[in-house]
């Protein structure tokens, strides 16, 4: 069954991974980011009923010199309020969120489908020893949007 699995995912089709009781008790849909399109976007959101995201190692984390979203709360004092561990004991492994800037607003799925495109480029450098030519990619072709004060 796990080698099937393997497989579909190796062919651009859609694993459901449990998430065990004591945790988040759900399934994620997951696809591998070299095949990720609008239309996959599309079933993510409409199917999945979740969060979008792209998930990667803590090597190509660090590599990349991406700060965890935790990192940056805990670093400002009010904001420490939402830096609580879930139930199930886990601090949110998230990063800072990013964009690629050839996308309009970031919220379509079209967008979202370049951002994963990107992001998968930037990681197949960082896996494949090319960390320096992956971090430059990865700082000349990301932004991170935030929220605009009045």
């Amino acid at each position: 069954m796990l080698e099937e699995a393997v497989r579909d995912f190796k062919r651009g089709k859609c694993v459901l991974l449990y998430d065990w009781l004591e945790r988040e008790n759900e399934v994620d849909m997951v696809y591998y980011a070299g095949f990720v399109d609008a239309h996959k976007i599309y079933e993510l959101r409409t199917e999945a009923g979740g969060l979008i995201c792209f998930g990667t190692t803590e090597d190509v984390v660090k590599a990349l010199e991406l700060p965890l979203m935790s990192d940056l709360i805990a670093s400002r004092e009010p904001l420490k309020l939402l830096n609580k561990k879930a139930s199930y004991g886990d601090v949110s492994p998230f990063t800072l969120w990013v964009n690629s800037i050839d996308v309009r607003t970031g919220i379509s799925d079209v967008d979202r489908a370049k951002t994963v495109a990107k992001l998968h480029e930037v990681v197949t450098l960082v896996v494949e020893g090319k960390v320096d030519e992956g971090r430059r990619l990865f700082y000349e072709s990301f932004y991170a949007p935030v929220m605009c004060q009045s």
